[in-house]
Parts: C-alpha cells; structure tokens; sequence
C-alpha cells in the first residue's frame, strides 16, 4: 500500500512519478486513474468500500491493485452547473474515449490566429473559439517511449472534428499533412516534439525524429507580410522568426468570450503520483469524485 503524497510542482521539470493517466471507462463514466508508469497502481480511497464502512471524511487516498471496487472508480469533473452534462461543448473531447481537453495553436507572428483544420490542410485561420476546427487533441499516449534527441516527449496532434493528425511534410518547405490517425500506432511521423523556451512562453513545434525541421507559418513573418487567413504550415530550418515560434494552450470559457487559456481561465487537472496539485482559478475549481 501506498499513500500518495503532495510535493511541490515544478512545471518546467518533466517528472514522471508526478504524472498520472485516466483508463477506460469502467462503468457510468468512471474510470481508474493510474500511475503513468505503472498502470496496475491506481487510486484507491481507502477502505472506502461497503465492506469496511465506506468512505468518510478523512478517508485516505492510497495506491492500489484493481480490484474493481468502487473506491478505485474516479470521475474528474469540472464544478459548477455543467459539471454533470454528457454535452461535449468546446474543449471537450476523446481520444480511444478518454476524455481529453482540446488545445489552442497560434504562432507568435500571428497571435490572434489559430492553426485550424481546412480543405484536408492545416493552416492559420482568425481565431473563434466556437470554431471546432480548431480544436486540436494533444495525444501524449507515446510519451514514455518516443523521445527526441534532446529528450523530449512525443506527441501527436489531432484534430478534433476530422480526427486526422498533422503528419511530417516531404521536407523543408513542404506543407504538412492532415492523416487518418490510429492512437494505437505508433506512426513517428505523425509526432511532433515542443523545444525548450524560445521567448514568452512560445517553443518550436519539431519532427520527432529530426528536430531541425520546425512548424513555420509560411510568409508569416513581418518582412512578407506576416500571417494572413490561410497562411500555410510548413517546415523550416530554425530562422529565429516569430512565425516558428508557437504556443500549444487548453480552450477555455472566460466571462466575455472563449479565449485561450490565462490565469482566469479553467486549466486541465493535474494529477501525480504521489503528488496530487490542483489548480484553482478565479471562476472554476476541479472537482473529484469516487
């Protein structure tokens, strides 16, 4: 038995004993949520069963083999009215049904433009955030298995409605590609890497498996005009211009509009083994439940 613990969060640092997975659903939208490394550890309030009483004020969250209780069946939910809507509204969605929040793109070059899925391209449209197209999953599934060289984590990114990922172009100054995506596979050219710090937040979006190729908003950079509806995405060699430097935000709902993610916005829960830290923000809290 293990007790799961709070530590301090450092979210520059990739720490995976403070990394946490959700599993299938395991019955009425439940699932276990399990240490990243070791899926067979999972949440457990303990003696929370029927058996030993149930749960009670105090009961403490340990990890635990799955022994199909219901004290090791979590929902994560957001609080507030809509925290027990089935509706998917924007920033909701599922990758292999896990629910997953979707993810905002824009380059600096071009802030108010999002990367949107159109015509069977990736390209940089006016930002809406009611526009589901761009809405993008960021699938970290091959994370521990797929690094690039300079050790960082894989991902893929999907999108939303058409569920296709944004695949490596043919090379430098080729767009990229919208594919059929299978979460099951593990298809490297379909996943990207995000650089260390490249100023204000913003990283270089790069080819797993050659991280010299970076995303680049074609033309988006000020001497050519900068970034324009439909500007396209392409791959370039590192230039330091403001159009390959990119920030991947969660959607939110802000009081006056749908904004991307700031420090008054809902962020994504984030779970650890032995470390739980929630987030909490102006308008919105993070709710458990087992």
């Amino acid at each position: 038995m293990l007790q799961v613990k709070l530590v301090p969060f450092n979210p520059e640092e990739e720490d995976a004993s403070v990394l946490w997975t959700e599993s299938k659903d395991v019955g009425k939208g439940f699932r276990c949520i399990r240490m990243v490394n070791n899926t067979r550890l999972g949440f457990d309030a303990f003696h929370g069963d029927k058996d030993h009483g149930g749960v009670h004020d105090g009961t403490t969250v340990v990890l635990w083999e799955w022994c199909k209780g219901e004290n090791q069946s979590w929902k994560i939910l957001p609080w507030g009215p809509e925290a027990d809507s089935p509706a998917a509204g924007p920033g909701n969605a599922s990758v292999g049904g896990v629910p997953v929040h979707t993810v905002r793109i824009f380059c600096k070059a071009g802030e108010d433009y999002s990367l949107t899925a159109r015509n069977g391209t990736a390209c940089l449209a006016p930002t809406n955030p009611r526009d589901e197209y761009q809405h993008w999953i960021k699938d970290m599934r091959h994370s521990n298995r797929v690094r690039d060289e300079e050790g960082y984590p894989a991902f893929a990114l999907v999108n939303k409605v058409t569920g296709e990922a944004i695949k490596h172009s043919t090379g430098q100054g080729h767009p990229v590609k919208l594919v059929p995506y299978n979460p099951d596979y593990q298809d490297e050219s379909v996943l990207w890497t995000e650089s260390r710090d490249v100023g204000s937040g913003f990283r270089c979006v790069r080819m797993v498996n050659n991280i010299y190729l970076n995303f680049d908003a074609f033309h988006g950079d000020k001497a050519h005009g900068g970034v324009h509806d439909g500007t396209e995405i392409v791959l370039w060699k590192w230039c330091e211009g403001d159009n390959q430097r990119w920030k991947i935000l969660p959607w939110c709902k802000c009081p006056s509009d749908l904004h991307e993610s700031d420090e008054n916005c809902l962020r994504p829960t984030v779970l650890y083994n032995h470390a739980i830290e929630i987030k909490f923000t102006q308008k919105d809290n993070i709710r458990m439940e087992s």
